[in-house]
């Protein structure tokens, strides 16, 4: 392998000084490998780990100031659920996704609200087991006529079920 004054590759050393002629950067970084796969504004990747034949990818989003959606206050996070989704395989892996959650609680001690977790829809709907994009694609399989237990095969299963809220 050749490599020239820094020791890396010279292939590696001309796609870095190329990158900019290229639609989109080059990563190298595994963290921002990562937050690229993940694709979604505001939710950051706490962490990527491989458990047997499936991967698993840990996010959490970015959140500031929350405030009740009921009498405005603000409000202070209670729990850090972690909750368990079945993503869309990577590069032939199975992935699920493992997002750590904000269940959150109002300051105002007369709001009715009392607690709620913060949700966000381009991650998972509610009551679902599959994240939103594998749930587009599932659903975009079995339209195209495929058997939804051959389409299902694909996918990892959950090691169980994702909690509610």
């Amino acid at each position: 392998m050749k490599t020239r004054g820094t020791g890396e590759p010279v292939a590696l050393q001309a796609l870095k000084q190329n990158k900019a002629n290229i639609g989109s950067p080059i990563l190298f970084d595994p963290s921002d490998i990562c937050s690229a796969f993940v694709g979604l504004k505001g939710v950051r990747v706490l962490h990527y780990q491989r458990i047997g034949p499936v991967a698993e990818i840990a996010i959490e989003k970015i959140v500031s100031e929350v405030r009740c959606p009921m009498c405005g206050f603000i409000a202070h996070a209670k729990e850090r659920p972690l909750v368990t989704y079945i993503d869309l395989p990577f590069g032939g892996t199975p992935t699920r996704i493992k997002w750590k959650k904000h269940r959150m609680v109002c300051i105002n001690l007369s709001c009715a609200k009392r607690s709620w977790t913060l949700g966000d829809h381009r991650i998972a709907a509610s009551h679902s087991l599959l994240t939103t994009r594998a749930a587009k694609w599932a659903t975009k399989q079995v339209g195209g006529g495929r058997c939804v237990s051959e389409v299902a095969k694909e996918l990892p299963q959950a090691q169980q079920p994702a909690t509610t809220n």
